[in-house]
Parts: C-alpha cells; sequence; structure tokens
C-alpha cells in the first residue's frame, strides 16, 4: 500500500511540529480491511509513538486518508510498517517525514557588568553560592545513587516480563483470545503487565503516577470494575464485549510521559 504525507493546506511538507495533525494519502487500500478499528504498527518499540491515528477518511474504493499526529521530534524514515484492523495485516511502503520540536532555542543575554563598589558584596555572594553549591551537587549525587539502584531493581522486574512482542502489540494479542474466553483476573494481569513494561514501572502506584489524568481516572475504574467481580458470577455477553473495548482502547490510546522516555534512554 502506498502511503503520501500530506499537510493541509500546505504545499510542502515542512514546519511539521510535535502533534501537529497532518494527513496520510493512501491508495491501494485491500477492500477487505476495516476502517472502524484501524492501527498501525512498527518493529521497532522505539516509535510506537512516531504515528497515533486520529481518523480515517475513504475517499473511494482504495483511497483512504488518515488524520495522524507524531510525538516524536526527529527525521523519520519508516520501513517495515503495517496497517492492521486486528485480522488484517497490510504492508506499507516505506515513509519518510521530519518532526520540529515545539519549543524554540532562547538567545544568550550578555552579563551585565558590576561597578568597583559592589565588589565586596560579589565576593560574599560567590562564597555563599560556592556552598549551596557544594551542597547541592551532594545532594544530588546522593539522589542519583538512590534512583541507579532503584533503576537497577526495575530493570531485573522488567527482565521476568520481557517478549519478543512490544508491550503493546503483546497486550493486544491477549486481549484478542480474552475476547472469545473472558476473564476478568486475566484481564486484570494483561493490563498489568501492558502498563509494567511500557511505562518502566514496578507496581500500581508507579504506573497512576506516569499516567495524565484521564489516563488515570481510566485505568483505575476499569481495573476497580474488574476487581469487583465475583469470582463465580456470570456477566451478559454485551457487558463482557463492554469491558473488553475498554481495556482494548486504554491499550490502544497509552502515550507514555516525557519522564517514561527518559527512562528508556539510560
Amino acid at each position: 500500500m502506498k502511503c503520501e504525507p500530506l499537510i493541509p493546506q500546505s504545499k510542502d511538507f515542512s514546519g511539521l511540529t510535535v502533534g501537529t495533525e497532518f494527513h496520510l494519502d493512501c491508495r491501494e487500500v485491500p477492500p477487505n480491511l476495516q476502517n472502524n478499528d484501524v492501527r498501525f504498527q512498527v518493529p521497532d518499540p522505539g516509535l510506537l509513538h512516531v504515528l497515533k491515528i486520529k481518523k480515517v477518511e475513504q475517499a473511494d474504493a482504495g483511497h483512504w486518508i488518515f488524520r495522524v499526529q507524531s510525538f516524536q521530534v526527529g527525521q523519520h524514515r519508516l520501513t517495515n510498517v503495517t496497517l492492521t484492523d486486528g485480522i488484517t495485516v497490510v504492508p506499507i511502503e516505506p515513509l519518510e517525514f521530519t518532526v520540529q520540536s515545539v519549543f524554540q532555542p532562547q538567545e544568550e543575554k550578555a552579563p551585565v557588568g558590576l561597578t568597583s563598589p559592589m565588589s565586596l558584596a560579589l565576593h560574599g555572594g560567590l562564597i555563599v553560592a560556592l556552598i549551596l553549591a557544594l551542597v547541592a551537587v551532594g545532594w544530588t549525587l546522593w539522589r542519583a545513587r538512590g534512583e541507579r539502584k532503584k533503576e537497577l531493581k526495575r530493570r531485573a522486574f522488567l527482565e521476568t516480563l520481557t517478549s519478543n512482542l512490544t508491550p503493546q502489540m503483546q497486550a493486544v494479542k491477549s486481549l484478542q483470545k480474552l475476547k472469545t474466553r473472558f476473564q476478568a483476573s486475566e484481564l486484570v494481569e494483561v493490563l498489568e503487565k501492558f502498563c509494567f513494561r511500557e511505562l518502566r514501572a514496578m507496581d500500581r502506584k508507579e504506573v497512576l503516577a506516569r499516567l495524565d489524568k484521564k489516563q488515570r481516572r481510566d485505568l483505575k475504574d476499569l481495573l476497580s470494575d474488574l476487581e469487583g467481580l465475583p469470582r463465580e458470577s456470570k456477566i451478559s455477553a454485551e457487558e463482557q464485549d463492554r469491558i473488553w473495548q475498554r481495556a482494548f482502547r486504554f491499550v490502544d490510546e497509552l502515550i507514555p510521559t516525557k519522564e517514561t522516555k527518559s527512562r528508556e534512554v539510560r
């Protein structure tokens, strides 16, 4: 399938920034692909948030327009990308585009000169600043050592959850199995493992701390509903499907915070 990146009402593809909506004009789309639940799949876990689908528009047969966003700065050349609706998988020809940061570097200001009457005060201020700097450095080193120990512990824990698939792909695969064999406890386990891997967290407290307000509320409500079901109770197929859709939507829409991404680079 061939897709061309376009910015609406722009003659070229320059000036794309993080979170800005742009279009993928795709041709040769297979007729059996369903546009109500499509998503991109990439082989590299580090590129999961280079493309996020906001809306799909079907121009005509075999011609779709995807409204998408990118949340990773840099020049991207995506190969081995596929589009799937959960059943059909369609390979896409390589995509190339550049995403710029919304922040602009600040201009450096020239230092303000000091007159001689201020020399004594300057020396005293420098001594105080030096002492404060030494205290800050000592505290920073102590904290960094503690964070390092915690990070090593976190990595050891995450090693027990490793998989050949990305966290999102593994969670989707597990959710597909549970769609026809609903088990509340297994669904809780799938969501927890996904969050641990995707957010590099060791427990629910860390998971909730790394979610934004909406994601935190959605996850807490979903887990509360699942864990509130009696073990021997049977719920309707309609209720099972509703809970499953909530879980799938949470997995599909989760975006790691900047803090989480910085941990992945270490």
